[in-house]
Parts: C-alpha cells; sequence; structure tokens
C-alpha cells in the first residue's frame, strides 16, 4: 500500500530568519559557493569577506584578508581564462 503524498511548501524567508540568523546563513551559502567552485560567484565571497571584516575588523588580520581576498581573486581569473572543455561523441 502506497502512502499518500504530503505537500509541505517551502519556508519563506521570514520564517527561516526565525530559525537561522542571518549571517549564518550568508556564511553558510558562501561557504557553498566555495565549496561547489562556483568561480563566477566568487566576487560575492569576496564582497562578504569584505564586508564582515570592515565591521569586525579583528576577524583576519591584514595578511591573512590580503591572502584569502587575492587567493579568490587568482582562483576567479584563472577558472575565467580557462577554455571550457568539450567532448564530442563519435
Amino acid at each position: 500500500r502506497a502512502t499518500p503524498f504530503i505537500y509541505y511548501p517551502p519556508l519563506l524567508l521570514p520564517s527561516l530568519r526565525l530559525f537561522i540568523p542571518p549571517l549564518r546563513l550568508v556564511s553558510a551559502a558562501m561557504w557553498h559557493v566555495v565549496q561547489r567552485g562556483s568561480v563566477h560567484d566568487y566576487g560575492m565571497v569576496e564582497e562578504f569577506i569584505s564586508t564582515v571584516t570592515e565591521i569586525v575588523p579583528d576577524l583576519l588580520n591584514a595578511d591573512q584578508k590580503a591572502q584569502l581576498l587575492l587567493g579568490l581573486r587568482a582562483r576567479s581569473l584563472t577558472q575565467s581564462h580557462t577554455p571550457s572543455r568539450r567532448y564530442t561523441i563519435t
């Protein structure tokens, strides 16, 4: 006997804010971008890091921040200039 399918609508953003503080939600999203390797979104990660370190200056020292931001830029540049691989089936 099949169990009936029950549809639960997705939680709306205001509802999510009750469960997850906004900074944690954005941090998780940025981490997901980096984990996925979505270099086209690295600019957004760079902006997030800059904003957070302006608000909390002791979070990273200047060397750590520079290394992180330069690493993101370098990865973004190298990935954007790498020709995409296309496979043909013969």
